[in-house]
């Protein structure tokens, strides 16, 4: 099962040094942290009982993934009840849901003890999770430590609770929030800000409890330690005319300051259109890709382009196509930090990439690992660190140097590669002094999700093209053309009223995954990748992959009922049009960029993306247009009553 990433950074912005070594001390205090808030610091100690034991577990899952709580373990268990009893959730106000907690508990606890058939713990085992948590640390500075936390169901869930802590290193609570959601669950956010004291590291630390209409599960994820106070306050450019001078002990001078100092340089929006579009096996004339590899021409080498610059040299020896190669390249603001001296520098210790999903896939909550992508760069001859002397004192900085490692198959298995997938990227390295005998690290971390300071990071996606070699497209002038043979500037016949559309681009790649062949009872047989988006006589649109026998299509000569379905194995060249001049698509509504293909109708690369992007919404959606179950009901009371009183505190 995938998880829920690591998440450290603004959008695309490094922002905090975590300080892993930092300890946790003190006894638990079991004191309403709601009648805490505002507290000064030192005032608010509130640490969770067991509340090291659990971030522990976080830090040796390598924080790449929530921990999932063990209900069967006395000690998970016991935090998980104290920490929604500090909100006043227990057996008394909650009845339906902890009945179905203890039910859950006591199942976990046969299971684990061999107290039942084997048959039903492997049933158990393997079910599929369906929920998971993730925080984003979303800004750190003199001023504020603010954070996200997210909990999140494949789906949705009939009750969610999510909460989220601030404190500081020695577990004084900084700031507190929880939620609780009924019938929702897609999406449940709490967010934080606080005043981070001057001299201790923060972290942000949370819970999620969702019971769905078939689990009941439970989670916990802490951030790494972050101090502000080892980042230099003076803007980078400030620095700058002293750089050529600097002493550079690990390779040339310390990366030029831009105005962007604290972003990464790639992935981005090369193409100004507000998405990062990662095109596989795309020829470079198609305008709508950031960066692409092809079969041929300029970005057919053993790297890959932005636009049509082939600028990312990937890591392996060969251009392999089953993996997606992700294009990286930034650096650090100019840092320093404690026991700093010239018989102790810092070295890197490790650096890692993964991707996560933004929006719900099949199997994986929205924040979701994407199996198999999370990828060890450590010694990777692309990320270093440099050395050097500024204002007579010894700065260091880290710096991705332009490269495309590959972070897992493009096969994956929740399909986040599928056409128009949303996912992010999350790139984290950790420094280390050998001879510190305290054993510090300083953890660094990027991103590219939306978070408050840059809520509009845009979107991240996989294309590919849809129809094969040969399929025929109806022209306005009454002929039909394969698609290989059309240009920009033809139009085509875009609906059975005999619109037409112009086309602006044409999307070239290569398929090497089974298309889906289906035929009507006219005798149309058409074949596409499983992502194309088809019209159906009742409105609907359904992706290639969900037609079924006795679908009715829109075609040429009428109406037709489908009579085949069947997946074929290809590999090869794959083609789709973008139609509609911006005059055009003014009197053509979101779905109506559609096209005949070997005499039915099928959508445009536009729509394709749109129902790609349109069916992670209605997954999420399921069960929020569902009632509440009954059994449900009281609980639900009782918690508007809840919500009452905190409302009546703030």
């Amino acid at each position: 099962m995938k998880r829920a990433g690591s998440i450290f950074g603004m959008g695309l912005v490094f922002f905090g040094i975590g300080v892993a070594a930092m300890g946790c001390s003190g006894a638990p205090d079991t004191a309403d942290p709601i009648e805490m808030m505002g507290a000064e610091e030192g005032e608010s100690r509130v640490e969770p009982a067991d509340g090291p034991y659990m971030r522990a577990l976080v830090e040796k899952a390598g924080k790449q993934g929530a921990v999932k709580i063990d209900l069967a373990d006395d000690r998970q268990f016991g935090f998980l009840k104290e920490r929604m009893a500090r909100n006043d959730i227990n057996a008394e106000t909650a009845p339906r849901v902890f009945e179905r907690l203890q039910l859950a508990r006591d199942k976990a606890v046969a299971i684990k003890t061999g107290k039942v058939h084997p048959s039903v713990a492997t049933a158990s085992a393997g079910a599929a999770d369906r929920c998971g948590i993730y925080i984003v640390n979303e800004r750190l500075d003199a001023t504020a430590f603010s954070s996200m936390a997210r909990g999140s169901c494949i789906g949705g869930a009939t009750y969610s609770y999510v909460d989220q802590y601030l404190y500081d290193a020695s577990w004084n609570m900084l700031d507190f929030d929880y939620k609780e959601e009924w019938n929702k669950g897609i999406a449940a956010d709490v967010r934080l800000s606080a005043v981070p004291p001057s001299t201790k590291g923060v972290f942000a630390e949370g819970v999620v409890y969702h019971e769905t209409t078939t689990t009941v599960e439970a989670y916990y994820y802490a951030t790494s330690v972050l101090v502000n106070h080892m980042i230099l306050d003076a803007p980078s450019s400030a620095m700058a005319p002293e750089l050529p001078g600097a002493q550079a002990v690990k390779g040339p001078e310390m990366a030029s300051a831009v105005d962007h100092q604290y972003t990464l340089d790639a992935p981005r929006d090369f193409t100004g259109d507000k998405s990062i579009m990662m095109c596989l096996d795309r020829n470079t004339y198609s305008t709508d890709c950031d960066y692409k590899h092809t079969d041929t021409g300029a970005c057919s080498s053993l790297a890959l382009c932005e636009g049509n610059t082939a600028k990312f040299p990937v890591n392996t020896p060969t251009y392999d196509f089953s993996k997606l190669y992700m294009p990286m390249q930034g650096s650090s603001k100019l840092i320093h930090g404690p026991n700093v001296n010239a018989d102790n520098p810092w070295e890197i210790q490790s650096a890692k990439a993964w991707v996560t999903m933004r929006t719900a896939g099949a199997d994986t909550p929205a924040g979701g690992l994407c199996e198999g992508s999370l990828t060890d760069l450590t010694g990777a001859p692309k990320v270093v660190l440099k050395e050097g002397i500024v204002a007579f004192q010894k700065r260091y900085q880290i710096v991705i140097n332009p490269f495309a490692p590959a972070l897992g198959n493009v096969a994956w298995e929740d399909h986040c590669t599928d056409n128009g997938k949303q996912i992010d990227l999350d790139v984290e390295v950790t420094l280390y002094q050998p001879n510190n005998a305290l054993g510090e690290t300083l953890v660094y971390n990027w991103t590219t999700r939306p978070t408050t300071q840059n809520p509009s990071a845009p979107p991240m996606s996989i294309w590919w093209g849809c129809l094969p070699t040969g399929t025929e497209i109806s022209l306005a002038d009454g002929k039909r053309a394969p698609i290989e043979r059309i240009g920009v500037g033809q139009q085509v016949v875009s609906d059975d009223h005999g619109r037409t559309l112009t086309v602006v681009d044409v999307v070239e790649g290569a398929e090497r995954r089974p298309l889906v062949r289906v035929v009507d009872d006219r005798g149309h047989v058409l074949t596409m990748t499983t992502t194309h988006a088809v019209p159906l006589a009742n409105a609907h649109i359904v992706q290639a992959q969900e037609m079924q026998v006795g679908d009715q299509v829109i075609g040429k000569d009428g109406l037709s009922t489908i009579v085949s379905v069947e997946r074929i194995e290809y590999e090869g060249p794959v083609y789709n049009l973008v139609l509609g001049t911006a005059d055009e698509l003014g009197g053509v509504s979101k779905q109506g960029t559609t096209m005949f293909a070997n005499g039915v109708l099928v959508g445009d690369s536009r729509l394709q993306g749109a129902i790609t992007q349109l069916r992670s919404d209605e997954a999420a959606l399921a069960d929020r247009v569902a009632s509440l179950p009954v059994e449900f009901k009281e609980d639900y009371r009782l918690s508007m009553i809840r919500e009452q009183k905190r409302a009546a505190k703030r």
